[in-house]
């Protein structure tokens, strides 16, 4: 991944995926995807590195959000985990040291979020 960040972006729907996935890479930022928390899970489990995870709270599958922010922060203790929803569900969940952004987001908001937790030495 030739030494760039790599930011995890979890979102079922393919157009908002795609959409801030390419606002992400304009910013140099390796970007890996999954439609469902079970795929990002995969590919925690997989080994693969993620130095941040960006993830909406609602997914198709049996694992949301915030489920996802929990199982790698159990693997990763210290990974950043941005959220985001259009209607937040159980907000209290949210794991230390995350951000929440409700949607619709600006998509420099987010990178700036990425840079941020990148430049704060939370990096795996």
């Amino acid at each position: 991944m030739g030494g760039s960040p790599v930011v995890l972006v979890v979102e079922d729907d393919w157009l908002l995926r795609d959409w801030i996935a390419d606002h992400l890479r304009a910013a140099q930022l390796w970007i890996l995807e999954a439609r469902t928390g079970e795929a990002a899970v995969a590919i925690l489990d997989a080994g693969k590195h993620v130095d941040v995870v960006f993830t909406d709270i609602q997914l198709a599958g049996a694992m949301d959000g915030w489920d996802v922010g929990l199982r790698f922060r159990k693997v990763l203790p210290l990974i950043p985990v941005i959220y985001t929803s259009g209607n937040a569900l159980r907000p209290e969940l949210a794991v230390p040291k995350s951000l929440f952004f409700a949607k619709p987001y600006r998509p420099d908001a987010i990178v700036c979020a990425c840079r941020s937790y990148l430049g704060e030495g939370f990096q795996q």
